[in-house]
């Protein structure tokens, strides 16, 4: 059985819906809050179980019969790092074979604070002796409406995010690769790097948008003191401001402006080395303007733009 721990965020809906596109006969089950929307599954055997992280004995009960756990992390606003020493305990004392979990990538050194509390986690999870899968992912496309807003008011862009790039990718095909993983259940001890392979800025983000608008977006960078009494202001506490904040210069130190192939090669379950040089090389003359060739090629920053400010 697979335990997943949260579908309130875009992905841990997305890798239920992939799991139910497989149309796995895997059981599953799905950690829930109190009257959160639960999705309709047309071919899953799947169970919801409304229990908190923090009630052990609940805990204890929902991880009967499980031996894969996803954790999908979502610890923007919330430090979940006693959560998941919990989930984590209840996963060895429950005799859990995999666990997976889902981190943010990071540089070396100062990070954010959401990265720190990651590293951390993935601390606890290789010390548990549970094989285990860790997934750096980069930011996800579906949180630019939370950094630029759903819509762009008086077409400007404010955030403080200077020149900084990143790596964008979509929840659903970050989703998929899950949905690959915890079907074929291979624990390898391993860490991937889960990323797009070709970096913006939130001027690109505003270039790409004026072209389909027909106008034009400017991206005003703005200081990072400024974000924090704006957000202030909008009766957020001092401890989510703060972390948005770390997200913010995180992104000026392009501590996001990570590339790779992994996702693209767990998407294709292809690992020829030769076919992917091949690629690279004939790609690079063309980058940004075409992705790689892949059997499931990346969503496109573009694509999603197209779609998620279409109003």
């Amino acid at each position: 059985m697979i335990l997943i721990t949260d579908i309130s965020e875009c992905l841990g809906n997305d890798v239920l819906m992939a799991l139910d596109e497989r149309k796995t006969t895997i059981p599953i089950r799905v950690i829930v809050g109190a009257q959160q929307y639960l999705p309709s599954c047309t071919h899953l055997n799947a169970e919801f179980s409304e229990v908190s992280f923090y009630d052990m004995p609940s805990l204890d009960t929902v991880f009967q019969g499980v031996d894969r756990l996803l954790i999908c992390n979502s610890n923007f606003l919330q430090d979940y790092r006693a959560a998941y020493t919990n989930l984590v305990r209840c996963a060895q004392e429950s005799g859990v074979k995999h666990i997976l979990f889902v981190s943010l990538v990071s540089h070396v050194g100062e990070s954010s604070r959401m990265a720190c509390e990651d590293r951390e986690i993935e601390d606890i999870i290789k010390a548990s002796g549970i094989s285990y899968t860790i997934l750096r992912t980069n930011m996800l496309m579906e949180y630019i409406p939370f950094f630029i807003g759903a819509t762009i008011e008086n077409r400007h862009i404010y955030y403080p995010g200077g020149n900084g790039r990143i790596g964008f990718v979509s929840s659903k095909d970050v989703a998929k690769a899950i949905a690959e993983l915890l079907i074929v259940n291979n624990p390898e001890n391993k860490i991937y790097t889960l990323t797009h392979e070709v970096s913006y800025s939130f001027e690109d983000i505003a270039e790409k948008l004026s072209r389909q608008k027909g106008y034009k977006i400017v991206y005003e960078p703005v200081g990072v003191d400024l974000y924090e009494e704006a957000l202030l202001e909008v009766n957020l506490s001092v401890f989510v401001v703060k972390r948005l904040s770390s997200v913010a210069s995180a992104i000026i130190r392009n501590e996001f402006d990570q590339t790779g192939y992994m996702l693209q090669r767990l998407l294709n379950n292809d690992n020829s080395l030769p076919k992917l040089k091949t690629g690279i090389k004939n790609w690079f003359f063309k980058k940004d303007q075409a992705p790689l060739e892949w059997n499931h090629s990346l969503t496109s920053l573009s694509d999603y733009l197209q779609v998620a400010y279409s109003e």
